[in-house]
């Protein structure tokens, strides 16, 4: 057995590779978006959190970076600004429904990830590089808008016979997308172009 309680591969002595599935309702995916404070009118917008639900995802990992999966968010499934979202992301302040169901058209309309032409975001995983004790950093693409792009993940958790728990982040530009960051007002408002993206993951041991 390996140290952390893996099999070990016959045919290279290390690790064998474990699959998991991951388990959503155990798990946490978000997205932060932030208020430009460079605008007019700075202060009278928002930053954001958009929870995703209804994704499903699966991941082979193997310590020595030949790790692989998918990840698939059903953009209709995204979530944005739930005042129990934005307590817990740390973000102040609580929105009405209406300026809620407002952001959430936004975000499903053809300027911003146009839904009804791209209804899915993917993330294809092609890599793990081992930094240290419980440190990784993903290697993989994300698919938004049609426009795929690399996006790496920086972990720390544990996986093995157990299970798999890990916490990450990543960032990247909008624009890389295709995307264009919400505007209002000739650009008096905005949003700005980075993302931010928090992961909690948790999977369950399954049969390669």
């Amino acid at each position: 057995m390996a140290a952390n309680g893996a099999a070990l591969d016959p045919l290279t002595g290390g690790p064998a590779p474990v699959r998991f599935r991951l388990i959503p309702e155990a798990s946490r995916l978000e997205a932060l978006l932030f208020e430009d404070p460079l605008t007019h009118n700075s202060g009278r917008s928002h930053d954001h959190v958009v929870v995703a639900t209804g994704w499903s995802g699966e991941l082979v990992w193997d310590s020595s970076g030949v790790c692989s999966g998918r990840v698939i968010i059903p953009v209709a499934g995204l979530v944005a600004d739930r005042a129990e979202d934005r307590k817990r992301a740390g973000v102040e302040g609580e929105l009405s429904d209406g300026d809620r169901a407002l952001i959430n058209a936004h975000m499903m309309a053809r300027e911003q990830l146009h839904a009804a032409a791209f209804p899915d975001i993917v993330y294809s995983v092609d890599g793990c590089v081992e930094k240290g004790a419980g440190q990784w950093v993903i290697i993989g693409k994300m698919q938004i808008h049609g426009v795929v792009s690399a996006v790496p993940f920086a972990l720390t958790g544990t996986f093995g016979p157990a299970g798999l728990e890990v916490r990450g982040r990543a960032s990247f530009a909008q624009t890389r997308f295709g995307v264009t960051p919400y505007f209002a007002l000739f650009g008096q408002r905005r949003n700005q172009d980075m993302v931010q993206l928090n992961l909690e993951l948790k999977g369950e041991q399954i049969a390669l």
